[in-house]
This record gives C-alpha cells, structure tokens and sequence, in this order.
C-alpha cells in the first residue's frame, strides 16, 4: 500500500508513477478511513512524541483541526457515495 517512494540516496519523498491513479484511490479506501490513517500518522509521528512540550492552547486548537478534518471527511465520504450511486446533481463540481 505504499503510494511515496523514500529516495534512499536524496532523502526525499517522490511519486511512485507505476501505478494508476484509480487504483490507488481505491486502494485507500473511502475519505472516512483515509482521514483516519492521517491522524494515526500525525499522533504516532507528531503528537505523541511531543505531548509533554504541547501546551493547553495548542491541544485545543489540534482538537479543534482533528474535528475539522473528521467533519471534511465526512462531507467527502457523503460525496463518495452519491457519485457511486449517480445521484450527481448540475452543481456536483461546485
């Protein structure tokens, strides 16, 4: 399920071009299950690590983006299934 490719030589994250774009979204998942996969990586690599230099204001503001990115998710998944099922209105782009 790896999509980014650690270059071993320049320490830099390139795109992995050899699959398709489609597979790789459908691979992940739906919007809901990706959201949660970013805030699993944030925690474990971010959060946790530094919880005892976090202050009171900057927990509330991550609780604050934690349930803005939840909230998107759940708009984005509410999209995912009315395209799935074809229930695209003239104003599905906007």
């Amino acid at each position: 399920m790896n999509r980014l490719n650690y270059g071993k030589d320049d320490h830099e994250l390139t795109d992995d071009h050899e699959q398709d774009e489609h597979e790789l979204i459908d691979d992940i998942g739906d919007a809901v299950e990706l959201c949660e996969c970013y805030m699993t990586f944030l925690w474990n690599a971010i959060i946790e690590p530094n919880e005892d230099y976090i202050c009171d204001e900057d927990r509330e503001t991550l609780t604050m983006v934690a349930k803005g990115l939840k909230l998107q998710a759940k708009k984005a998944k509410a999209y995912e299934d009315m395209y799935e099922k074809g229930e695209n209105n003239e104003n599905y782009l906007n």
